[in-house]
């Protein structure tokens, strides 16, 4: 799977091939890797935010005879937007709570009286607090 992450252009660049870019930094190479005619950016693989949130790079258009720089190297990062592929994970199989007889009916109780915390872990970074499931059971 291969997208343009990023376009890069030179005002110098005339389109007749005179100039080349490059690219170094995190990735640069592998990862990452430029179109040395276009300054097109792919990426060479899918990338997960679980193994990196962000990556820096650094962009240079040259003479393509001279070998020399026509600007200043560019620094830019590229941020990895996260999609919710990982479940919660909790410590226990099972949890269980109780609620005295007679109580008020509805989620008034339930924010006056915690009737049980839990601490979900998970590798997305999104977060937690929106998890909200009620299993209820009677003996």
């Amino acid at each position: 799977m291969s997208c343009v992450c990023v376009r890069l252009h030179s005002d110098q660049d005339k389109g007749d091939g005179s100039l080349k870019y490059i690219l170094s930094g995190d990735g640069a190479g592998t990862l990452f890797v430029i179109d040395e005619k276009t300054g097109d950016i792919h990426a060479t693989r899918r990338i997960d935010r679980e193994e990196k949130a962000f990556y820096t790079l650094r962009a240079q258009a040259i003479n393509r005879r001279t070998l020399r720089p026509v600007e200043p190297e560019s620094e830019f990062v590229i941020k990895i937007h996260d999609i919710n592929d990982n479940e919660p994970m909790f410590p226990e199989e099972v949890y269980i709570a109780s609620v005295p007889e007679m109580s008020m009916v509805g989620c008034g109780w339930i924010k006056e009286r915690c009737l049980l915390k839990l601490f979900p872990t998970e590798l997305d970074s999104q977060p937690l607090s929106d998890i909200c499931n009620l299993f209820v059971s009677q003996w």
